[in-house]
């Protein structure tokens, strides 16, 4: 018999990028993150990373109370938690390099902060003397791994890790200071599904001298989602294998079979399949769903003709549900 599947896996995300203020001490800076929303299509399989280019990110220098003192330089590293994708990076658009390193792992040492060599990933903004303008902007790129689940990690946080020089009497800062969330991305995946029928063919071959039935033919589906989705069920000729053009009702050019799927045992004249909703199968992982077709006659004393079959039409549709309450439909 024949099996077609349909699937969709178009969805839209929204990307949020807001802002983080910190107070420092010395020469250190209020730093901020400003940004709108960001907004498109997004695939949550596809092995491209999804890149947001146009990031804004906005240095304000400290400033003394009373004497002169201001930040002169500063020099950082973006940081993101233990256990996040690899393929996470923050470009700085002056040097072109990746300047975000992960928590637990290999991160730059920072020279002396009042030298302007500093090493490969480190990041300077530099806002030059006390006369120069308190404020620099850059934009930065940001691009999220391909890997990453938006649906398990809905939020991603890169902290700040940053030394600085100060002038006007501004003593400078040495030992790295963090600060927390600078960037703050926050992405919901609305709806998202990949669905594919993975074989083998529901094929009882030859059945001219099967007199009975009880043959069983297996197959499973290949499903990933970001969330809760439906499965429907159809047959497009009510569970009975036919010829071309043949008929649509129990006799002797037909042969009759059961399908079990999700649970649900279908054939002629108990056809209705009941619609499930599944739990959330997953963006990375392959869940399996199987179905199953049993023989319930043989061929012996059936029209003859080379071919009998039926086709069978599942539907796999996403909803806009986390799904957390629902069952996973692995199983029958």
């Amino acid at each position: 018999m024949l099996l077609r599947t349909v699937g969709s896996a178009v969805l839209a995300f929204a990307a949020l990028f807001s802002a983080s203020t910190a107070h420092a001490i010395d020469c250190g800076s209020d730093v901020q993150v400003t940004g709108g929303v960001t907004a498109g299509d997004y695939d949550p399989f596809s092995p491209t990373a999804v890149t947001f280019s146009g990031v804004s990110l906005t240095f304000t220098r400290a400033i003394a109370a009373s004497g002169g003192g201001k930040t002169q330089t500063m020099h950082f590293y973006m940081r993101q938690p233990l256990g996040s994708p690899a393929g996470n990076q923050v470009i700085w658009p002056l040097t072109g390099d990746n300047v975000l390193f992960t928590e637990g792992g290999f991160a730059p040492t920072f020279n002396n902060p009042s030298s302007p060599s500093q090493p490969t990933g480190v990041a300077t903004v530099d806002w030059g003397g006390a006369a120069q303008p308190d404020v620099i902007t850059q934009t930065v790129q940001v691009t999220i791994d391909p890997n990453y689940d938006p649906v398990a990690q809905p939020t991603i946080d890169f902290d700040l890790v940053y030394v600085c020089k100060g002038t006007g009497g501004y003593s400078n800062v040495t030992s790295p200071v963090t600060l927390a969330g600078v960037i703050h991305i926050s992405i919901r995946v609305l709806s998202g599904l990949q669905a594919s029928y993975a074989g083998p063919a529901l094929d009882f071959g030859d059945l001219s001298e099967v007199s009975s039935g009880g043959a069983i033919e297996s197959g499973l589906f290949h499903v990933r989602s970001s969330g809760a989705f439906n499965i429907t069920l159809t047959s497009g000729n009510h569970f009975l294998m036919t010829y071309p053009g043949g008929p649509s009702t129990p006799g002797p050019g037909t042969i009759g079979y059961s399908l079990t799927f999700v649970g649900q045992t279908r054939q002629y004249g108990n056809e209705t399949f009941s619609i499930p909703t599944c739990h959330r199968a997953g963006t990375n992982a392959v869940q399996y769903i199987p179905i199953t077709a049993t023989l319930l006659e043989g061929g012996v004393g059936k029209t003859p003709s080379p071919t009998y079959m039926d086709v069978l039409t599942v539907t796999f549709s996403p909803i806009d549900d986390p799904g957390t309450s629902q069952p996973f439909c692995s199983s029958p």
